[in-house]
């Protein structure tokens, strides 16, 4: 039995909900655009109505969310932030929201060795992403990425850099000049932000998808874990490449594939400034939850294939590589 209530299929709008019952339950379904990409909300409860409640707040915790982290707005809290850097040393105190963004970007700075740096915002922009991916798509760019253009460049170490950044409890400190984007870190932290809150509020299983930046806990209508799949980045018709059972797990997919414009693509390599020439066009990661899961599969085709396999294995991931040659490497997680 399906039960469908409201429809939208524009960003901004509410999504469209639906709901499955099953033998142990219902599980209600969100589905629309947020954060610039399609979303999709899951919560399983012991009622249909309990789980379009659980879903509605699900769905309205993401846009409150990317109201608050997007740079594609001019009152957004981090276009505010961004505003207000400066060269000199500065402290902000930011809302707990914004604090959370920011101390998730300082952790995977650290943890992916500064692979993946939130602050390489001007060359982000300077490759062509100077507005929402959508808008980009719709005016279909033929001119190549722009340079820097007198901005500094990312590992200018007297411009930016998040070794310039420091958070404490919702202190921000800058040492120098840096401008903030929150990108696919965003996206990971907001997944698994609004997956636990529905399960903390009482759900028996909640699936959070925002753009392949998938956090997936507890179980369905039935009783089973979550099934989530690596797509083939090669050919996006084609049948999964790889499928898993979850209960309590973060997959999340970085590609060259999709997010491109003639001449460029969205993944900054970190030590050039400009759009990654990894020998990886996809890796998929499943961790310990949605964040790790998608600063993991970054880190790892920014290094590329021959340093990403050991890196990854290092760190206890499941994943599948896809080269730009159509060659797929599996990596299966090793417990310590």
């Amino acid at each position: 039995m399906v039960i469908t209530t409201a429809r939208s299929d524009t960003a901004g709008q509410p999504p469209k909900r639906t709901c499955d019952l099953g033998s142990v339950g219902a599980t209600a379904y969100a589905t629309g655009r947020a954060m610039g990409t399609d979303c999709q909300v899951r919560a399983t409860c012991d009622s249909a109505s309990e789980a379009l409640a659980a879903v509605g707040a699900g769905w309205q915790g993401i846009v409150e969310y990317d109201r608050s982290w997007t740079r594609f707005t001019s009152d957004s809290e981090l276009t505010t932030l961004n505003n207000s850097a400066s060269h000199q040393q500065t402290t902000t105190v930011l809302s707990d929201s914004m604090a959370a963004l920011v101390a998730g970007m300082v952790w995977a700075f650290e943890y992916s060795g500064g692979w993946v740096d939130a602050s390489l915002l001007h060359a982000v922009v300077a490759a062509g992403y100077d507005r929402d991916f959508a808008e980009i798509a719709a005016a279909q760019l033929e001119s190549q990425p722009a340079r820097n253009n007198g901005v500094p460049g990312p590992r200018d170490r007297s411009a930016q850099g998040m070794e310039w950044v420091s958070i404490h409890g919702n202190r921000l400190t800058r040492t120098q000049y840096v401008t903030l984007d929150s990108g696919g870190i965003g996206k990971g932290l907001a997944a698994d932000l609004v997956a636990e809150s529905i399960v903390a509020a009482g759900a028996k299983g909640a699936l959070v998808d925002l753009g392949g930046d998938i956090r997936a806990i507890g179980v369905d209508q039935h009783g089973r874990p979550w099934s989530v799949q690596a797509a083939d980045e090669r050919n996006p018709s084609a049948p999964e490449i790889a499928e898993w059972d979850v209960s309590d797990a973060g997959i999340a997919t970085s590609s060259v594939a999709r997010r491109r414009w003639n001449g460029g693509h969205h993944l900054i390599d970190p030590r050039t400034g400009l759009p990654s020439e990894s020998d990886l066009l996809a890796v998929t990661v499943l961790h310990r939850n949605a964040l790790t899961a998608e600063v993991a599969a970054k880190s790892a085709l920014l290094m590329g294939r021959r340093g990403a396999v050991d890196w990854l294995r290092d760190r206890a991931a499941t994943a599948v590589l896809t080269g730009v040659d159509g060659l797929i490497t599996r990596i299966d997680r090793t417990e310590d």
